[in-house]
């Protein structure tokens, strides 16, 4: 892989890194502790300074719940999205469950 594509994956997977960290609500030093590394260095690998090996990326791939291939840009994390709709799911009450199957299939359609 020439340097340059080595560059812009570290970015690239970096910046899905931070974004993942706000959705989730979690701050650098959560992140970090949980995955064995200092703020320091999860602030450079989110903002593409400095790379990190395979286990680093698992650590950080636990914390955040979703796959190693999702956060090297691979699109669809499909180990993870069954988990997470049912996350979704769950946080409605029995009695709404039927506007939400509607809405869905409403949405389905869409596509």
């Amino acid at each position: 892989m020439p340097k340059n594509t080595v560059d812009k994956f570290y970015v690239d997977a970096g910046k899905r890194i931070a974004k993942l960290r706000l959705a989730k609500n979690l701050t650098r030093g959560q992140v970090a502790e949980k995955a064995g590394i200092s703020v320091k260095f999860l602030y450079e690998i989110e903002n593409g300074h400095k790379g990190f090996n395979a286990a680093i990326l698992y650590e950080i791939s636990e914390v955040l719940g979703v796959s190693c291939d999702f956060i090297c840009g691979k699109d669809v994390d499909i180990d993870h999205q069954e988990e997470s709709l049912n996350d979704v799911i769950s946080m409605f009450n029995e009695e709404d469950l039927p506007k939400v199957m509607t809405l869905l299939n409403d949405i389905a359609d869409l596509f």
